[in-house]
């Protein structure tokens, strides 16, 4: 289908055009990259189409809902940064279970448009479901990597899949030519649109705070902080040596799942590393920021409860005896027990991993 198409089968879908307010920068430097795929078959091209239309129905739901919804844009906000792989799933995940605390569900990250439409939650929930059930059907290697369930908190760079300026479209298709796009691009008005979904999404009366997680952010961590009204910052730390091979494992698993069973590229492999060493240093400029507490991963691992204590504690606030019974149930979710070792095959050279030396030794994880 042509771009056209699939924007004019969003549209219809919504009963809404899609607003002068969306960027079509990454749509078409997306779709350009689509076209130019090499590694691609029946299940790619209706999973991409599919993705394509469903974010444009989210980003269309969402800027319409933004100018009914009152912006809680003042509220309270946790943001938890870090390289992938350090952590950052989990410490959501636990943080997301206190009481008053709002954060953005699988489902509404990926059918906000079910807000807008009318449609009964209930369906918006199973086709999340079904998603789900079909990722682990192409490759069960990407949840046993990272679990995922429709009703548990999602990150951010599925809010900005939306507009198309994330780097989920790369994890799940490669899109080399996209990748260096985004790499490059001015991300300013995307953000802008993320501000408007976050606050749609991550709202209810009963809310006094919100915990947000995207890696991601900070490689735009001024666009982020200046939405957010002064966020405070939790950064997950962990050694590189382990970080690059399981990141480099999960978009393999991702990339087979959605390229005909074909291997990650080398040289996807290696653009994910020059951003992971970008990640790295930027994450140890944001470890400077007055309201940043650095989590190391050994230690939320080995401790999750304690962990979310301690840090909960420095922000004036005590784990209640039910919280800390629903952080337990979470932990012991068949989900939540999911495991994947990563490959060797993506172990970094050590020319490589001298990249991330500086990292290394500033959080003390070599």
């Amino acid at each position: 289908m042509t771009l056209s198409s699939l924007i004019a089968q969003a549209e219809e879908s919504v009963a809404q055009a899609l607003p002068d307010s969306t960027p079509r920068d990454g749509l078409e430097a997306l779709y350009s990259s689509y076209t130019q795929k090499k590694q691609k078959d029946e299940i790619t091209q209706i999973a991409f189409e599919g993705n394509l239309v469903r974010s444009l129905q989210n980003v269309i739901a969402t800027e319409a809902l933004s100018l009914v919804s009152a912006r809680p844009s003042a509220l309270p906000t946790m943001v938890i940064l870090g390289l992938p792989r350090s952590g950052s799933t989990l410490l959501h995940s636990l943080l997301a279970l206190e009481e008053g605390t709002g954060f953005i569900s699988h489902v509404d990250a990926v059918h906000s448009w079910w807000r807008l439409t009318g449609e009964d939650f209930r369906s918006a929930l199973a086709e999340a479901v079904g998603r789900l059930d079909l990722i682990d059907a192409l490759n069960g290697g990407i949840r046993d990597s990272h679990p995922m369930q429709a009703d548990w908190p999602e990150e951010c760079t599925m809010i900005l899949e939306n507009s198309c300026a994330s780097y989920q479209w790369s994890i799940s298709y490669g899109l080399p030519q996209y990748f260096d796009w985004l790499t490059q691009a001015d991300l300013s008005e995307h953000y802008t649109i993320y501000g408007r979904a976050v606050d749609v999404l991550a709202a209810g009366v009963s809310i006094d705070r919100r915990v947000l997680k995207s890696p991601f952010h900070v490689l735009e961590f001024d666009k982020l902080r200046s939405l957010l009204a002064s966020p405070s910052i939790v950064l997950t730390v962990r050694r590189s040596r382990d970080i690059v091979p399981s990141w480099l494992t999960l978009t393999d698993h991702a990339h087979k799942a959605l390229s005909g069973g074909a291997r990650l590229p080398p040289g996807m492999a290696q653009r994910w590393l020059v951003l992971l060493a970008r990640m790295a240093e930027e994450s140890v400029k944001i470890s400077g920021e007055a309201r940043c507490q650095v989590v190391s991963y050994n230690e939320l691992v080995a401790k999750p409860l304690q962990t979310v204590e301690a840090l909960l504690a420095q922000h004036g606030r005590t784990v209640s005896d039910a919280y800390r019974r629903r952080m337990r149930a979470w932990l012991r979710h068949p989900e939540s027990l999911r495991r994947s070792e990563y490959s060797e095959v993506y172990g970094p050279t050590p020319e490589e991993l001298a990249k991330f030396d500086h990292y290394d030794a500033f959080f003390s994880v070599a």
